[in-house]
């Protein structure tokens, strides 16, 4: 059975699974159903999932973030870093994605210190694959929150 909310137009607002006014001798023919109560949007889930995000940022050192607009980042710049979407590439580094992909492939020569220059013949890409800097490693988690309403997961992390 669902309680909704009513409203009698003699009697005023009751809750009830059915439109019938509580009151005694009303025949309930002026009553419509009416919306007081505001629907729960936040759950315990979010609750703890917010509170998670709000521990990983501070560990980081991470308050500043904002809603973030097309073109934007929601993270404040402080490094000299930005965001660039769609032709922004091209404005600020001179030459659209594609183009620096296809670069990346090309031999790469890089001058030392001493003066003498070495080159990479199979360009950046294969270097970078060859050192591991594109391989894809996450960290391992430093923190796990479960609710006490997942009894499966809890048992998982004893």
């Amino acid at each position: 059975m669902v309680i909704k909310e009513w409203a009698c137009k003699k009697h005023g607002n009751f809750e009830g699974s059915h439109p019938i006014c509580p009151a005694l001798g009303c025949r309930s023919q002026e009553v419509e159903r009416v919306f007081l109560t505001a629907p729960g949007v936040k759950s315990e889930f979010t609750t703890r999932h917010e509170q998670g995000v709000k521990k990983l940022a501070a560990a980081y050192g991470q308050s500043d973030f904002r809603t973030a607009r097309a073109g934007e980042s929601s993270k404040k710049h402080d490094l000299g870093q930005r965001l660039l979407w769609g032709n922004d590439v091209q404005k600020s580094l001179g030459m659209d994605m594609n183009a620096l992909t296809a670069r990346t492939a090309q031999p790469f020569t890089v001058e030392r210190k001493d003066g003498k220059t070495e080159t990479v013949p199979h360009g950046m890409r294969l270097a970078a694959t060859e050192l591991g800097i594109t391989q894809r490693v996450l960290p391992p988690a430093g923190e796990l929150t479960v609710s006490r309403h997942e009894p499966q997961m809890k048992k998982k992390l004893a």
